[in-house]
């Protein structure tokens, strides 16, 4: 199943499982926050090609391998979606996980799984607002939910093996929060401005926040691991959503999308 992912100004994942085809369908805007994200990608937008093109509107089926996960923000540049063409390095599609009020979800369930955008025709540039419902149930050594591109500065969300925390990493830094934070559902929001960088943990507070550098090179985005696709790296769970909003976010709108994204999935969102 495609799955697409896009970084640039505004735009939002998500939309309805459908078919094995195509994923060109036009979706709803999900933004009903004062934002409107870059790139916006759910597990309900996924497709599998694995079968000819030609055939008309197969449904996706649970447990098929995802081959491309599509953004499904405004219509523009295609190198947003998120492909993986080698059939072991697919994730799994999961139609109802009844963990995210059984919403679909996708997982990144063995080592070397991941998908990769394109190179965005705008690149991603920092300061960026990105929001990920996901959790890791079996963490590897450092399970990454996203990164840039091989070439990319580093930007990446990950379970810090080290401190046994959820970890944003930038170019020049890491900041961890004094809570774990990947074993359960969870919605977070990383916001990536340099040296007023934070990390939100399903509350609209932040739980840690510091100077991560500033990244200087990004072009794209590596999902499910980190951007040298480390075997022990990959993700290890589901994740259902994906958002990336250009600029840096005001904690108050960063607080309603929270709000907005944990009711969608049933995660409680603290102060």
């Amino acid at each position: 199943m495609p799955l697409g992912v896009s970084i640039a100004v505004a735009c939002m994942f998500g939309g309805q499982a459908t078919d094995r085809a195509t994923v060109a369908s036009v979706m709803p805007n999900f933004a009903t926050s004062a934002a409107a994200s870059q790139i916006k990608m759910s597990a309900n937008w996924v497709a599998n090609t694995t079968t000819a093109l030609s055939a008309a509107h197969n449904p996706i089926q649970n447990n098929d391998a995802v081959n491309a996960w599509n953004d499904s923000g405004p219509a523009g540049d295609s190198n947003v979606n998120a492909t993986q063409a080698t059939g072991a390095a697919q994730p799994t599609y999961n139609s109802s996980n009844a963990s995210y009020s059984n919403k679909p979800t996708i997982t990144f369930g063995s080592a070397g799984m991941f998908l990769r955008t394109g190179t965005f025709a705008t690149a991603p540039s920092s300061p960026v607002t990105i929001f990920v419902v996901g959790h890791a149930t079996f963490p590897p050594v450092n399970p990454s939910a996203f990164d840039g591109l091989a070439a990319d500065s580093t930007r990446k969300l990950f379970w810090n093996a080290g401190s046994g925390k959820m970890t944003l990493e930038g170019s020049l830094d890491v900041i961890d929060p004094a809570v774990h934070g990947s074993i359960s559902p969870a919605v977070f929001c990383c916001l990536i401005n340099g040296a007023s960088s934070s990390l939100y943990y399903s509350a609209k507070t932040a739980v840690v926040s510091g100077d991560i550098g500033t990244t200087t090179t990004e072009t794209g985005f590596t999902i499910g691991n980190n951007k040298g696709i480390a075997a022990a790296d990959y993700w290890g769970g589901p994740l259902a959503e994906i958002r990336v909003y250009p600029g840096a976010l005001s904690n108050a709108i960063i607080g309603q999308i929270l709000t907005e994204m944990g009711a969608t999935y049933a995660i409680t969102i603290g102060a």
